[in-house]
This record gives C-alpha cells, sequence and structure tokens, in this order.
C-alpha cells in the first residue's frame, strides 16, 4: 500500500531519501591474488545503537563479496537485486559473472537511482578473486566509482587508510596472516574513534579457494593505555 503525503504518493518500493538505520565503516585490501576484508556488526537507529548482529558482508557468487555502509534497507535491496541479476545471467549462458562485472553493474544502477533523484543511500565495495586475479572496487549513492589496493568507506577513509596504505607502501611480499591483522588493528582503531562503530566484527578472506567469511568475534580492546 503506498503513502499519501501533503505533496506525493511514496512507495515503500522506492530507495529511502535519509537512511534510518545504518552501517558504519568497512574495510578491504587487496593483493596480487588474494582480498581481505572487515566490517562490524551493528546497525544504528540514528545515534541509538539498535542491532549488534548484523552481517554487512555478503557472497554474490562463489567468488564475489559485497560489503556495505549506509542505510540497511537500501543495501539489502540491493544484494537482493545482484543475486537475481546473477542467478538469472547464470541461467541464461551458464556464466558466472566475475567481481569486475559485477561492480560495473552495481555503479551503473547506483549512478541510474541518482540520476532519477532516487539515490541509494549506500557504500559498497567490492572484492573477488577471478583467474587468478584480485579485484577489489568501490561505488556509491552518487555513481562514483573506482578500483584500489585499499578501500575503506565511511570514518574509515581517514581511519583506517592510512594505515592500509602504510602497511602496503612498507612491504614487497603480503602474507594473508599479517593483512588479517592490520585489518583487526584498523577496526580497533575505528572501535576506538569511531562513535558507531563496535568491537564485534566479521572479517573475509577471498583467494582462488574460495570465500572464507568468519563467524562473528569480538577484538580485544585496551582503554587505559
Amino acid at each position: 500500500m503506498n503513502l499519501v503525503s501533503k505533496n506525493k504518493t511514496i512507495s515503500p518500493f522506492e530507495p529511502v531519501s535519509m537512511p534510518t538505520v545504518t552501517g558504519t565503516s568497512a574495510i578491504g585490501i587487496k593483493t596480487k591474488n588474494w582480498c581481505v576484508l572487515a566490517a562490524d556488526t551493528a546497525a544504528s537507529y540514528g545515534s541509538l545503537a539498535k542491532h549488534f548482529t548484523i552481517n554487512r558482508i555478503s557472497s554474490i557468487t562463489s567468488r564475489t563479496c559485497l560489503m556495505w555502509t549506509g542505510d540497511m534497507a537500501d543495501a539489502q535491496a540491493t544484494i537482493d537485486y545482484l543475486k537475481t541479476k546473477v542467478n538469472k545471467e547464470k541461467r541464461a549462458s551458464g556464466i558466472e559473472l566475475s567481481p569486475d562485472e559485477i561492480h560495473s553493474i552495481l555503479a551503473t544502477r547506483l549512478y541510474n537511482h541518482r540520476s532519477s533523484f532516487s539515490p541509494i543511500m549506500c557504500s559498497f565495495i567490492v572484492a573477488g578473486v577471478d583467474k587468478g586475479s584480485a579485484f577489489l572496487g568501490y561505488a556509491d549513492h552518487q555513481g562514483t566509482r573506482y578500483e584500489a589496493d585499499s578501500i575503506c568507506t565511511g570514518f574509515g577513509n581517514y581511519l583506517a587508510q592510512p594505515l592500509l596504505r602504510k602497511y602496503l607502501d612498507e612491504r614487497s611480499e603480503y602474507r594473508v596472516e599479517e593483512a588479517v591483522e592490520k585489518v583487526e588493528e584498523c577496526m580497533r582503531v575505528l572501535f576506538y574513534r569511531d562513535a558507531r562503530a563496535i568491537n564485534r566484527i566479521v572479517r573475509c578472506v577471498i583467494t582462488e579457494e574460495g570465500i572464507f567469511i568468519s563467524d562473528p568475534y569480538v577484538l580485544n580492546s585496551v582503554w587505559y593505555a
């Protein structure tokens, strides 16, 4: 049923114009053949920390993951759209879409909604491994899109991105275990400094062998140091 306001009829299927229940920072890092992602499990209703068990990392295919920041309802609708698109393509051609193709579809949809004055109020990180090559891409509600070796959303752009770039610049060879430790360090910094973040996180590692999403776990934190 549509809601009738003073000025117009509002459909419950339209993207929101003002985010209501939101998730905060998400971070991702990639090297030549693997990706590591992390996000906390909180969703806030305005300034109220309302939900503590929201998994913001979703597998779209057997080799592609999507992570989001922003409005939870818009994110869920976008994930459903992408999965439907992927399944439709697989039934039609027998081919599973690659991470960069999914990123392109997502960015096009976001730009289309922005141009229609009904933006999807989220920022997304697309990550995956295809034919031995890792992919990490960003797309947001304005249709902005790019690829990079490290991507952060929300306050992570200011607090975690410098740490990830420093880690990548200081090494010529990378190990998954070290990257996981660095990502956990970044999530700990966000817990300390981002008012919407909590220390309960989900971590994802993507390699040629597949996608490995951890169960939620709590980071150790030290407040008296």
